[in-house]
């Protein structure tokens, strides 16, 4: 038994060994060891329930911060050229966006934006049965920055086909 606080000249069994902890007067040896172990639990109680807060709270945080994405479809299109619609889009830096690219021409091509060291390639389709692929990037930096195909560009298929990427709008 723990008694409270020692008052000196009174001791609450006189006929006991008595030793003087912290104050608190023990009256026999597995009471120290008692009071050292409520400290003990309570010392590590705290500091869980510290944790367990700012793990919580940084939890909290982090699902409320998640953006949803960007979402865009492009349609790779035949004709007199091959072109790309639309051939721009404005995004928000630090977001995640999904293109969904409709490419109804037989060729391979690609959107790569090498400011934002991205590149995604695009199976080819057919006119009446179209290739849909979806990519996802999130842009890390403001700026305007310029797409393009990588064979269109190198291998003149049908002409040049691009746009930009405005990655300067914010929600």
């Amino acid at each position: 038994m723990v008694f409270p606080p020692f008052v000196e000249g009174v001791f609450p069994d006189a006929g006991a060994a008595a030793a003087l902890k912290d104050g608190y007067l023990i009256d026999c040896w597995w009471q120290e060891s008692e009071v050292v172990a409520v400290k003990w639990l309570a010392t590590v109680g705290v500091l869980v329930a510290l944790v367990g807060a700012m793990v919580f709270r940084d939890a909290a945080a982090a699902y409320r911060t998640v953006p949803s994405p960007q979402k865009f479809t492009i349609r790779v299109l035949a004709g007199r050229g091959e072109e790309a619609l639309p051939a721009n889009i404005a995004v928000e830096p630090g977001v995640p966006v999904e293109l969904t690219f409709v490419n109804s021409t037989r060729e391979f091509h690609t959107f790569t934006v090498p400011g934002l060291r991205f590149s995604a390639v695009i199976l080819p389709g057919r006119p009446s049965a179209p290739r849909v692929v979806h990519v996802t990037f999130t842009p890390r930096a403001y700026g305007v920055f310029r797409w393009y195909c990588v064979f269109c560009k190198e291998v003149h298929h049908d002409g040049p086909m691009g746009g930009m990427v405005y990655a300067i709008i914010q929600a």
